[in-house]
């Protein structure tokens, strides 16, 4: 895998886990979404290390700022 796709595929699972977030916080309230957050990140860290789970919400972090109105 190129630098280039990593770089993609990183962006798409960050801007796919925000639309999950989204939904969830919309069907079930701000408090159950901050647990099921932790909870699919324990899973993610389980699986991948926790250094994953680091930069996937970095990437997210990253892909929210991109996606705000600017003052």
């Amino acid at each position: 895998m190129t630098q280039t796709s990593e770089e993609w595929r990183r962006e798409c699972e960050a801007r796919e886990w925000i639309k999950r977030y989204k939904a969830y916080r919309k069907e079930r309230g701000a408090k159950e979404a901050a647990k099921w957050w932790e909870d699919i990140k324990r899973q993610i860290a389980a699986k991948r290390g926790q250094q994953a789970v680091d930069i996937l919400v970095g990437d997210m972090n990253a892909q929210s700022s991109k996606n705000r109105p600017k003052p």
